[in-house]
């Protein structure tokens, strides 16, 4: 080894020590008897980011009620800003392969990622500048590729923390205007004229349900926009857009319409909430001939974003074999009825298990939606039980292959599922405990502003 090379590695090895025994410190003060020292370690804490979540949590265990609530408050807020900040990808200043870099990508996400076949080869080089550092999105546009979420086991959407993965295809035709804002894209659609007018609650809208036509008046301007967020996180427009400037080329300020505007578009209905992309469309009402682009558009979409948690609560099947009880994990309560091998000698076992999230206000958020159709989506609006894993003693994880719900949704929006497990190994010991990753959520305004849009 020369000794640039040692000397890297200590470096390295000692800033890790020093960040460490930093982060030590700084918990150690936390309990500290002078308010003002509290105060100061928690805010230190939290400029430290991720960095010092493995700590923290190891802090959860103090004897020391005000370590451990200060804890846990300082988890709950750094995975939370977590949700509004694009996770840095750094690139060696070495030619890599984009095989490689797709690696890079997933680990920043978290997830699944791979490369459509005949969207380009795994073995084609890339060369990077020296340790450059990038984002998901600026990547996307220097590779040439977009993201396409694949569908789960079962067929639902892809959505943050669920199966299926993603998947990279290669970018076709001419880019649309976009704005990036940290792990978020807004893209503006091809916008349309239209006398097509909407049901005063926008949040009930389905594709080519509700409308009715207005040729009584002038058609209106209606701008779709499509939000992505990283493969990692779940998104679902929140309200109506602010429209904070819309000038025409004229330099003429154009109206929002008063038939609906702005309006939100849910294109699958509440599922949309979990998902990694989300519509909206504005709606203008001009007054005058506006010409073939408008020259300002800036706006604010109120969001809510959610991800999986880091790390997992972990409940041993033992235990609850001796003691059913539920177990409070974040904002889900999970009680497992039993474990049981499956009946047709395949080595499989059936998992009863409920669910029932005590923060869930779905009545709130879908108005006057008929009860009848909230019991419909209910069980398919958050599928929470897509979040947990179940291992074997060695901790090998099984393989869900079938989930279907038992009983009709209770009151209390407690959701029951029998789900088939099967073992990737031949003779693998039952199922010894499960993983159960929750949900971290966060509110946040997401602005645009387009400039030079193009009009029909």
């Amino acid at each position: 080894m020369s000794v640039k090379v040692a000397g890297l590695g200590l470096c390295f090895l000692f800033g890790a020590v020093s960040l460490a025994a930093e982060t030590d410190a700084l918990i150690a003060k936390l309990g500290s008897p002078r308010f003002a020292e509290r105060e100061a370690a928690s805010s230190a804490l939290s400029k430290l980011g991720d960095r010092a979540i493995p700590l923290l949590r190891d802090s959860l265990q103090d004897q020391d009620p005000e370590v451990k609530s200060r804890a846990e408050f300082l988890i709950d807020s750094i995975e939370r800003d977590m949700l509004t900040k694009a996770p840095r990808i750094v690139l060696d200043d070495q030619t890599k392969t984009l095989g490689a870099v797709v690696e890079a990508i997933a680990q920043s996400q978290g997830m699944r990622v791979r490369l459509e076949e005949g969207a380009a080869s795994t073995q084609r080089p890339f060369r990077a500048n020296s340790k450059e550092v990038m984002t998901f999105w600026p990547l996307m546009d220097r590779l040439s590729l977009n993201p396409v979420w694949e569908g789960d086991a079962f067929g639902g959407a892809s959505t943050a923390g669920r199966s299926g993965g993603v998947r990279l295809v290669r970018q076709e035709g001419r880019a649309l205007p976009r704005v990036d804002q940290g792990p978020f894209r807004i893209t503006s659609l091809p916008a349309l004229w239209t006398h097509d007018a909407l049901p005063v609650d926008p949040r009930l809208i389905q594709p080519g349900i509700g409308r009715f036509r207005r040729l009584d008046r002038e058609p209106d301007l209606v701008i779709p926009l499509k939000i992505l967020a990283e493969p990692r996180l779940g998104l679902r427009v929140a309200g109506p857009i602010r429209i904070l400037e819309a000038i025409d080329v004229h330099g003429r300020v154009v109206p929002a319409s008063d038939l609906s505007s702005p309006e939100v578009v849910l294109t699958t209905g509440i599922r949309d909430r979990a998902s990694s992309t989300a519509a909206a469309n504005i709606r203008l009402h001009p007054q005058n001939e506006v010409g073939k682009s408008l020259k300002r558009l800036k706006g604010v979409i109120p969001m809510e974003v959610e991800a999986r948690k880091l790390e997992p609560t972990v409940i041993s099947l033992s235990s609850i074999a001796r003691e059913p009880r539920a177990i409070p994990c974040g904002g889900t309560n999970i009680l497992v009825h039993s474990v049981r091998p499956t009946a047709d000698g395949t080595g499989g076992f059936l998992f009863e298990v409920s669910f029932r999230q005590e923060s869930l206000k779905i009545l709130g958020r879908v108005g006057r939606m008929p009860q009848r159709r909230l019991q419909e989506l209910l069980p398919d609006s958050d599928p929470i039980w897509q979040n947990l894993e179940v291992v074997d003693a060695s901790g090998q994880p099984f393989t869900i292959v079938g989930q279907e719900s038992v009983g009709p949704l209770a009151a209390d929006g407690e959701v029951r599922k029998l789900i088939t497990l099967r073992s990737k190994n031949a003779g693998a010991s039952p199922p010894n405990e499960v993983r159960f990753y929750g949900q971290i959520r966060t509110n946040l305004d997401l602005a645009f502003d387009f400039r030079d849009l193009p009009l029909p």
